[in-house]
């Protein structure tokens, strides 16, 4: 799963733009060609966005920078075999901000936030049972993917409601 997303991103992103991508920074797409994951990938494509390297680059549009700002109900979850955002995204130092906390020490410090890290689950399916379909009504589209992280998803606003009624 990992190299099918690092092959798409390179495929739609990197080859279908080669001609003014190149034009732009030749040294950065050739790097980013080069890239054996999606993490190394984003650090050879910053230049693209305007920025002189990955850590610059993640200084400013990390979004997990505002995660102490978020004031509504939030629960983010994420698969220790996700390949986009590893683990270590989450607990691991931030590329330019080394000496601040981590993700997992901003949302644990969040009134509101909850990280769950579960063992699998890729990068979005989450997919429960044996048969990943289950069905729906035919103006849904007949079928969806059975997929726990929905489910998940209600108990934790439902509890948080619970807590939110009892004060």
């Amino acid at each position: 799963y990992r190299q099918m997303c690092l092959s798409s991103t390179k495929s739609k992103f990197l080859m279908e733009n080669e001609v003014v991508l190149r034009k732009f920074n030749p040294e950065a797409y050739e790097k980013a060609m080069e890239a054996q994951d999606l993490q190394e990938l984003l650090l050879h494509v910053a230049p693209f966005a305007g920025y002189s390297s990955g850590k610059e680059y993640f200084e400013h549009e990390n979004p997990v920078l505002y995660a102490p700002q978020v004031r509504t109900p939030c629960l983010i979850i994420n698969a220790m075999d996700d390949p986009l955002t590893v683990p270590t995204n989450a607990f691991g130092k931030m590329p330019g901000q080394e000496d601040g906390p981590t993700f997992a020490e901003m949302i644990q410090q969040s009134s509101c936030g909850l990280l769950l890290m579960t063992p699998s689950g890729s990068h979005c399916p989450f997919l429960d049972g044996q048969m990943p379909f289950t069905k729906v009504s035919q103006s849904l589209g007949g079928f969806t993917l059975n997929c726990w992280a929905d489910s998940c998803v209600l108990e934790f606003f439902e509890g948080f409601l619970a807590e939110k009624l009892k004060k």
